[in-house]
């Protein structure tokens, strides 16, 4: 998982985010046959291909697994040389994969663990109640044009690193 689920600040009603990353060569219209499929499982409900308007060969799969929502990113990197193993991270700061923006959640997720000095306790409690002080007033919500689960989390991992470490 990527996003708020990969930090540890989740809260009740968010959606998870995965990416995945590898040599996924399929159409549209391939994609949309497996989102069929998973339609008629059992559990499985509202699943869709978005389109990526970006130009790039990736696919977004949204769908509702036994009530919980799951935005799922291919992304396909076939074309990509050197990058190594998708499992070792470190190939993330390759000029290769910066060329691919439906990396940079990923890229996001380490750098705010690099960045924050403690990620775990007083990092997560805090992004979980702005984004719950947010929900709550009807301004956090990336689809509407308010600031996102990622948005809040860069400002507040800004505060944390010109914090001194404890």
């Amino acid at each position: 998982p990527v996003g708020s689920h990969a930090i540890g600040c989740d809260v009740t009603g968010d959606d998870i985010d995965i990416v995945g990353v590898g040599s996924i060569d399929a159409t549209h219209m391939e994609v949309s046959s497996l989102a069929s499929f998973l339609s008629a499982s059992a559990g499985v409900s509202g699943a869709r291909v978005v389109e990526s308007g970006m130009g790039a060969r990736r696919f977004l799969l949204n769908l509702t697994l036994q009530g919980v929502e799951l935005d799922l990113v291919l992304v396909d990197v076939s074309d990509c040389t050197g990058l190594g193993e998708p499992a070792d991270l470190r190939w993330l700061d390759s000029p290769q994969a910066h060329q691919i923006p439906q990396l940079s959640a990923l890229r996001d997720v380490a750098a705010v663990r690099t960045l924050v000095h403690n990620v775990e306790a007083p990092f997560t409690c805090a992004l979980r109640f702005i984004k719950l002080f947010a929900r709550r007033r009807g301004i956090s919500d990336n689809k509407l044009g308010f600031i996102g689960g990622v948005g809040w989390c860069v400002m507040l991992a800004r505060i944390a690193a010109d914090a001194p470490p404890q």
